[in-house]
């Protein structure tokens, strides 16, 4: 494999156990869910949106978690912790790495200048 390779066994993770995003910003938890949808339609190409309800009651439930949909399944995924001054975000794609267009989070970084990575999401529950 060369060393520009791109590691192909991502994609073929089953849904859920992709890795994802770790991010945090300034923005409040709906001017957050605004910025995805914005980024998801705008940038991903994702025609629907919309808010889900978190299905792991094994792990603590994020404030809020919304759906980007990709012919009426889960394609991309966001769950929000709010805090008094920051919303930590976790961004994951589902069954399918590409789900995850890598200029949304340039795109949004560009709107929001307090958009950091902290680190990498591997364990998600499904959608």
């Amino acid at each position: 494999m060369g060393f520009f390779s791109r590691n192909r066994t991502a994609s073929s993770r089953p849904a859920g156990s992709l890795p994802g995003r770790k991010l945090r910003t300034s923005l409040s938890l709906d001017e957050a869910g605004q910025m995805f949808e914005a980024m998801a339609r705008e940038v991903g190409g994702y025609q629907e949106v919309r808010s889900a309800s978190w299905p792991d009651p094994a792990r603590p439930a994020p404030d809020a978690v919304w759906v980007a949909l990709a012919d009426g399944r889960a394609a991309l995924v966001m769950a929000a912790w709010a805090s008094h001054e920051e919303t930590d975000l976790e961004l994951v794609p589902m069954g399918n790495a590409y789900n995850l267009p890598a200029p949304m989070i340039g795109g949004w970084k560009m709107r929001d200048g307090s958009l950091t990575s902290t680190g990498t999401v591997t364990d998600f529950p499904s959608y």
